[in-house]
Formats: structure tokens, C-alpha cells, sequence
């Protein structure tokens, strides 16, 4: 049922918060796949749900498996609402913060400068996704000392 599963997500939010990741992303995998049962692999809940499950990997320390759900509901939301969409940059923002997690600040950058110039264009200077990306772009430039870039 519905309300069950938004029990278990809300249960799997919770263990990652308190830093039990393991169980965390166990109950949040089995969600998903009763999400993608119920719901359908294109369901905007299945996607959220996966980037969820991609936050808690990544703060698990498994950023090259968040790194790949992340590719993963990028590809199904590019492929379903364009590559314009706000739920489109949002998940390519995913990817270049997870890379710059991961240490790779060049693959990073690849990423997180076409965002930023989209970002601005469709979304606009205030908007959340805009911001973050620029902080983390300001941030691959300072990791590989390209402080004079803006």
C-alpha cells in the first residue's frame, strides 16, 4: 500500500540520519522496488526515492554506486521531461557534487560549469539548484587552485 511505503521511506530517512546507513539503504532499496512495482520505473516518486537512496550511499561513503543511481534518474528524467526541466539539473547537480566529493574536482568541474550556465538561463540566480551548483563549483576551482576563475 502506498502509506506503507511512504512508512518504510520515512523509517530509511530516518536510520540514515542517525548514521545507521546500512539499514537505511537496505529498507530504501526494497522501497524502491515495491515503488517501481506499484508505481511504475518513470514515476517521479521512484526517481526521488532513488536520489534519496543516492544521498544516503554517498554519505555511506559508497559515492561511485550514488554516483551511478544519480547517472541512473538524470538519464530517466532527461529521457521523460527534457534536459531543461528543474528535476533534469537538479540530478546533474547530484553527479557534480558527488564527484567532488569523491576527490575527482576535474570531473567535477566538467560537469558543474554547462549546469551553471543552464542552471541560470532556465532556473535563475536565486534559485536553490543555481546556487548550489556555483558553490560547488567555486569549490572544484578552489580544490585544483583555479582561484582566478569566477
Amino acid at each position: 500500500h502506498p502509506h506503507t511505503l511512504e512508512a518504510h521511506k520515512y523509517l530509511g530517512i530516518t536510520l540514515n540520519m542517525a548514521g545507521r546507513y546500512p539499514e537505511g539503504i537496505a529498507i530504501y532499496e526494497q522501497v524502491i522496488d515495491q515503488e517501481a512495482e506499484l508505481l511504475s520505473n518513470d514515476h517521479p516518486e521512484v526517481w526521488l526515492s532513488r536520489r534519496v537512496l543516492g544521498h544516503a550511499l554517498q554519505e555511506a561513503g559508497r559515492v561511485d554506486e550514488a554516483i551511478e543511481l544519480y547517472k541512473r534518474v538524470r538519464d530517466d528524467r532527461i529521457r521523460v521531461l527534457g534536459k531543461d526541466h528543474e528535476d533534469a539539473l537538479e540530478s546533474i547537480h547530484d553527479i557534480g557534487s558527488a564527484l567532488l566529493d569523491a576527490g575527482r574536482a576535474e570531473e567535477a568541474i566538467s560537469i558543474l560549469e554547462p549546469l551553471l550556465a543552464d542552471c541560470m538561463t532556465v532556473l535563475g540566480t536565486d534559485h536553490l539548484t543555481t546556487q548550489q551548483a556555483q558553490g560547488d563549483l567555486a569549490e572544484a576551482l578552489r580544490v585544483v587552485s583555479r582561484h582566478d576563475e569566477p
